[in-house]
């Protein structure tokens, strides 16, 4: 079995964890134990853009017999102040230059959030609508049609932000609703089944990370079964 994941922090820090980003009792660790041919892009801030763009290639060296795996959402739903807005998209042109779908979906945030800074006026900004992210996703599962795929659902942040649990709130529905449009597309139900382990807006505890490893080992063995 050969599975590739792409994956945001959701999936390898379990919390409280140590200095370090990365912890042996975390899902990906286990899923490497569990397949030593895994592989893919887990990366701390990794979001469904990322994701659009290197699909392609990852695309041309597999197997449609593979599973693919993903975790993302929890970076590009949350609003954040202008200057911090801004500083996440420097750093991501920094990192991957401005490609088309950034151009298409946040260029323009980007600049309405430059004329809010120098206008010095605070607002909040989000990376991608929900109605944004269910396109991209819905682009990205269609790319996928023929390859077997577990898509892992948001984790219902422990937060007192009424904005943010809307927003993830908003997320969940559309990743949940885009995947049953696909046969091949499993979607596990992160925000019910282990809200009683998140300790913030996305990271679980170890206890969490154990259980969601064997929700997908179930799954990879059922053969697609969400059990």
């Amino acid at each position: 079995m050969n599975i590739t994941v792409f994956a945001n922090s959701t999936l390898y820090t379990p919390m409280p964890d140590s200095l370090t980003t990365w912890n042996h009792d975390s899902t990906l660790h286990f899923l490497r134990e569990y397949c030593p041919k895994l592989d893919g892009a887990w990366l701390n801030g990794l979001t469904i853009l990322n994701i659009k763009q290197m699909l392609p290639q990852y695309l041309r060296e597999r197997h449609r017999s593979n599973w693919v795996i993903i975790n993302v959402g929890a970076v590009e739903c949350y609003s954040h102040k202008t200057a911090n807005f801004l500083q996440w998209c420097s750093h991501y042109l920094n990192f991957y230059g401005c490609d088309p779908l950034f151009s298409t979906y946040v260029l323009p945030k980007m600049l309405k959030a430059s004329d809010k800074l120098c206008s010095n006026e605070e607002d909040f900004h989000q990376l991608l609508s929900s109605s944004d992210f269910a396109s991209i996703l819905d682009s990205i599962l269609r790319l996928l049609e023929g390859f077997s795929v577990i898509v892992i659902g948001m984790n219902e942040p422990k937060t007192e932000n009424v904005v943010w649990k809307n927003q993830a709130g908003d997320y969940e529905y559309v990743m949940a609703f885009i995947c049953k449009q696909y046969n091949n597309v499993v979607h596990i139900d992160s925000w019910n089944l282990y809200n009683s382990y998140v300790v913030d807006t996305t990271h679980m505890t170890p206890e969490g990370h154990s259980s969601m490893f064997s929700r997908i080992c179930n799954i990879l063995e059922s053969g697609g079964h969400n059990g």
